[in-house]
């Protein structure tokens, strides 16, 4: 029996120089980089926006939806795939993911600022289609073509965050 998950996932894009790169924030409970996000609720069913503002006020505090941040829709369907859940112990799941995009109201360089440092990544767009050592292969899934364009961003609020080399791996991390 294949199990079925409901998730929201908002990718936040930027430009330094001549990269693209995307915001991922550490997963507490399985210790690898994935998407601001996650699953929606029974009660949120109906209201999928409910379900990320929800997820992106707890994951992007202090930051708040409103405030600092806006959230835009970036398709009318969901993506739907297949992968084998690691929080399911291994189940096959079905999973149901709505897109949005996540942008920066104002001082965008000051909002990043604001964020635990150690608990976000940039990654570089180009690295993510060959998957990278623990970062979770949802990423991989992004509708791309449907993304709001990159926020340019200073080179020094870039190299706040921690660094990371992308290294292809044949089993990318999965959820």
């Amino acid at each position: 029996m294949t199990r079925h998950s409901h998730i929201v996932y908002a990718v936040a894009r930027f430009r330094v120089d001549d990269h693209v790169l995307w915001l991922l924030r550490r997963h507490p409970k399985w210790g690898d980089w994935s998407l601001v996000g996650g699953h929606v609720e029974d009660d949120e069913r109906e209201d999928w926006d409910r379900a990320i503002r929800r997820e992106v006020d707890e994951e992007m505090e202090p930051l708040q939806v409103g405030v600092e941040l806006v959230i835009v829709p970036v398709a009318a369907d969901p993506s739907v795939f297949r992968r084998v859940s690691q929080s399911a112990g291994g189940v096959e799941t079905e999973y149901t993911v709505r897109w949005y995009g996540l942008s920066f109201r104002g001082d965008v360089d000051a909002a990043l600022r604001a964020l635990p440092r150690e608990d976000f990544l940039f990654v570089d767009e180009e690295d993510l289609p060959r998957g990278i050592e623990g970062v979770a292969d949802v990423t991989r899934f992004a509708p791309l073509d449907r993304l709001p364009a990159p926020t340019p961003i200073e080179s020094a609020t870039y190299a706040r965050f921690p660094q990371r080399l992308a290294r292809t791996s044949a089993q990318p991390s999965a959820r």
